[in-house]
């Protein structure tokens, strides 16, 4: 299996409720997982995405957003990915994740931050409606639910900050997103606009472009 890649499994849909808390308690347990171990593993782990005539239901739709959350703490990690000092400020100053648009990230993100730290930082998660509400953060993910229009003008927008713009939307990183996941053969991906990620001035290790499509100018 390419190390890119995640799947995401489709478990058959159950009315049963024990069989529904069973799913949960996996996908909670592989979120777990996935951050403890950190990105590289993490993607090499195998999680059912159904294919494109079957139905996508609610438990598969958590899952997903369960693994990015993953991959945005993730990419937070030195590992991974460095901000310049000054964008980072006093070591009391948090890490922050901005959502812009529809948050399907459910409880996730917040868990992640409960217990966890980024740079020795504490964790913050903020939420966006609309680009002009955009306060500054360290990653800002942008959701399907804005349209190309928005997209375009929220990656504008940040121009000149030391953000990393995430998105999941088709042609997002060649319209100037550093990070867009996408679906390929049933299966979770991630591609890295290298030039992007420079103009916000930062540096993704070799690690990290390992395992990504890079798009842009080596």
């Amino acid at each position: 299996m390419n190390a890119s890649t995640v799947r995401i499994k489709d478990d058959a849909v159950r009315p049963a409720a024990k069989s529904a808390d069973r799913g949960d308690r996996c996908a909670a347990g592989l979120l777990r997982r996935m951050i403890a171990i950190g990105l590289l593993w993490a993607t090499v782990l195998s999680i059912a995405l159904p294919g494109r005539a079957q139905t996508i239901d609610q438990g598969t739709i958590n899952r997903e957003y369960q693994i990015k959350a993953a991959f945005l703490y993730n990419f937070g990690q030195e590992a991974y990915i460095r901000w310049p000092q000054e964008a980072l400020g006093s070591e009391s100053d948090p890490f922050v994740i901005g959502i812009l648009g529809h948050d399907s990230f459910g409880t996730a993100l917040r868990e992640i931050a409960k217990h966890k730290k980024v740079k020795g930082r504490r964790l913050v998660i903020r939420r966006f409606a609309t680009i002009e509400q955009y306060d500054r953060c360290h990653i800002l993910f942008i959701s399907r639910s804005q349209s190309r229009q928005q997209r375009l003008s929220a990656i504008r927008g940040t121009a000149g900050h030391h953000v990393l713009v995430v998105g999941e939307s088709p042609g997002f990183a060649q319209d100037g997103g550093a990070i867009n996941f996408y679906i390929e053969r049933n299966k979770l991906r991630f591609e890295i606009n290298l030039e992007s990620a420079r103009n916000h001035e930062l540096t993704i290790s070799s690690r990290l472009l390992s395992v990504a499509r890079v798009i842009g100018r080596p």
